[in-house]
């Protein structure tokens, strides 16, 4: 069973696509908890036409195998796309995993839609593991013209976020006077 999508050659000269890391992407710590935290965020922002996402490229780049546990989340202006488990992807940032949706969420036409991964940090993670996610768009459609293709965007990256151990915070108490 698989997908196949007859890509063209490239989408229509009018269009565009832009995938920079979002400013509200996490800068350097990742907690040491049993929730699901956000890894990366970025904004997709298509010109010349509405957009529907096909197939997205994931990479999770990290020094322990064991720093995610259980699946990871795809998510387009907080709506969930896309779940696996997180050892289906490459530990690569350039050889990413090929991620055909099933569902194909919509970007209107020159307005930004932010995209998330989102992952629990697993009990096997220890305080310095680090992760950086890697993501492309490698399928479209353009709705306006029909045309599926690759918009040939280089991978982008979130930041290199590292594992803050447990640790205790100390404050001093004041008398008030």
């Amino acid at each position: 069973k698989g997908v196949c999508i007859a890509l063209a050659a490239a989408p229509t000269p009018a269009y565009t696509l832009s995938l920079p890391r979002s400013a509200t992407s996490p800068v350097t710590t990742l907690p040491l908890t049993n929730t699901t935290a956000l890894l990366a965020s970025f904004t997709l922002h298509p010109v010349g036409s509405a957009t529907e996402l096909r197939t997205l490229k994931l990479g999770f780049v990290t020094n322990n195998a064991k720093l995610l546990a259980g699946p990871f989340f795809i998510k387009i202006n907080g709506a969930t796309v896309y779940t696996a488990s997180s050892t289906l992807i490459a530990n690569s940032a350039t050889d990413l995993t090929s991620l055909p949706l099933t569902t194909f969420p919509a970007l209107p036409d020159n307005q930004d839609s932010t995209i998330t991964v989102e992952a629990m940090v697993g009990s096997g993670a220890s305080a310095g593991n680090a992760i950086t996610v890697f993501l492309n768009v490698s399928a479209i459609r353009q709705v306006a013209t029909n045309v599926i293709a690759d918009p040939h965007l280089a991978i982008v990256s979130g930041n290199q976020l590292t594992v803050q151990g447990p640790g205790l915070v100390v404050s001093s108490l004041s008398d008030g006077g």
